[in-house]
């Protein structure tokens, strides 16, 4: 597991070396409750959860840059840019996909209620 609940919140942690960015970051939506509905490659995946209400679309072009697309089942969507070329910076950009999703879920009333 690559996370954990503090203050109420699941917040990441730090993964190991070896763990590829993108096997860090389906880990993480896993842990929080995402499960892999389709799989073009290890590097390109979509993912569903908050009860089969928020899609999120991730495609890495490469290495280090990544693209999240969170979206929700009311219609609103989120993008993200992620830079993974410094491995220290790992939980941040899992925190901010974290936070994109919470975001997302209580920005729709149809998701929030």
């Amino acid at each position: 597991m690559f996370t954990q609940i503090k203050n109420g919140k699941r917040r990441c942690e730090a993964p190991d070396i070896y763990t590829p960015s993108w096997d860090y970051l389906r880990e993480v939506l896993s842990d929080s409750g995402f499960s892999v509905e389709q799989r073009a490659s290890s590097k390109e995946y979509i993912m569903k959860g908050c009860h089969g209400l928020i899609l999120i679309y991730v495609k890495f072009n490469n290495e280090t840059q990544c693209k999240v697309l969170c979206i929700s089942d009311g219609g609103s969507n989120e993008s993200l840019d992620l830079d993974w070329g410094d491995r220290s910076k790992s939980s941040q950009n899992g925190d901010l996909v974290l936070k994109v999703i919470r975001e997302t879920w209580f920005s729709s009333p149809k998701l929030s209620v």
